[in-house]
């Protein structure tokens, strides 16, 4: 539902912290340093206010050590993500699946 008088950024930040009160999911955020549709300073308070051991936030620039100051789409189908990011969001991927505990029916935990 969208409510007109509220910035998006927040109500955003808002329903990712009721998920994970309920279900600790491991969650990546990625932002373009140059992302001038959903800006790493947004990204970041969405991350803060979800902020549990499992979530990680990288921004996507030369500051971090990338070749290339990403923007928004960049993440997804610019030419330098295939060598750059992906090879760590895989890793990243590959780790949260051997941590992450298996919900089974109504959120109760079966193993790990």
């Amino acid at each position: 539902r969208w409510i007109a008088d509220q910035d998006p950024q927040v109500l955003l930040a808002d329903n990712l912290s009721m998920v994970h009160d309920r279900v600790p999911v491991p969650t990546l955020f990625l932002v373009g340093a140059r992302d001038s549709l959903t800006t790493a300073r947004a990204v970041q308070q969405t991350y803060d206010r979800v902020g549990h051991a499992r979530c990680e936030l990288h921004v996507l620039g030369r500051e971090s050590g990338y070749e290339y100051d990403y923007r928004h789409f960049d993440i997804l189908v610019g030419g330098r993500i295939a060598s750059e990011a992906a090879p760590m969001v895989v890793d990243w991927v590959n780790a949260a699946q051997t941590t992450t505990v298996r919900w089974g029916y109504r959120g109760q935990a079966v193993g790990s």
